[in-house]
């Protein structure tokens, strides 16, 4: 049994920044989609008008504001810098820390936006 990988395709390895980028969207997209599911006990009811209230008045608008910061911060953080073939603690406390500043980036905002822009 041969267990050797097969190298990418060339595509993959010409645009590996915008998948990668392009893979954490998502993955930022479906972890907040998960926190609103939990919040509203995995409900989708639907208003009288036929649409999902949450949906609409609220993931949208925080799914707007969100994931630019937290995308951001991930690349000024350099998380998506080097290769994860070798990953250790260090990477760990990276992804970590990254997480926690756009996270508090991302509430500063919220805030900024909700009291102070009447």
């Amino acid at each position: 049994m041969d267990r050797t990988l097969e190298p990418l395709p060339g595509f993959m390895i010409r645009q590996r920044m915008p998948l990668v980028v392009g893979a954490h969207a998502i993955l930022f997209m479906l972890a907040l989609l998960a926190a609103f599911l939990l919040a509203y006990n995995f409900k989708w009811a639907k208003s009288p008008d036929g649409v999902f209230p949450w949906f609409f008045e609220l993931y949208l608008p925080l799914l707007g504001l969100a994931l630019p910061v937290k995308l951001l911060v991930y690349h000024f953080t350099g998380q998506y810098r080097g290769t994860w073939r070798y990953v250790g603690l260090r990477d760990l406390f990276g992804v970590i820390s990254a997480s926690l500043v756009g996270t508090f980036l991302f509430l500063t905002a919220y805030f900024i936006v909700e009291n102070l822009w009447d």
